[in-house]
């Protein structure tokens, strides 16, 4: 992993935006999914991430049409609902600082 770290070393300062669900590894309900489903914590963990925000997202869809500033957190980001009924969706913002990513604080939008 040595490698790694010099490889993100070059990168030291790069903000790019990320899914809650890379940033934040310790997240229990992520841990769960992983538990359930191991292959959840390889490539195809975005997709877990949109799966899991879906099932939290369908019960709440009412109260976010009716309260359009009302947002979710989700594994996926933060989740809304605009005035075409279409979710939206905004990541938060990650840095590679000392060979290593770590995810800045949430802006308001």
């Amino acid at each position: 992993a040595s490698g790694d770290v010099n490889q993100y070393n070059d990168m030291n300062g790069i903000r790019f935006c990320e899914t809650p669900w890379l940033l934040d590894t310790s997240n229990s309900l992520r841990q769960q999914v992983v538990q359930q489903w191991p292959q959840a914590a390889g490539s195809l963990g975005r997709l877990y991430a949109m799966g899991v925000d879906a099932y939290s997202l369908a019960p709440r869809l009412g109260q976010l049409k009716a309260l359009p500033d009302n947002r979710i957190l989700g594994l996926s980001g933060s989740l809304s609902i605009n005035p075409n009924q279409r979710v939206e969706r905004q990541l938060p913002w990650a840095e590679f600082a000392g060979g290593q990513v770590k995810r800045l604080p949430d802006t308001p939008r």
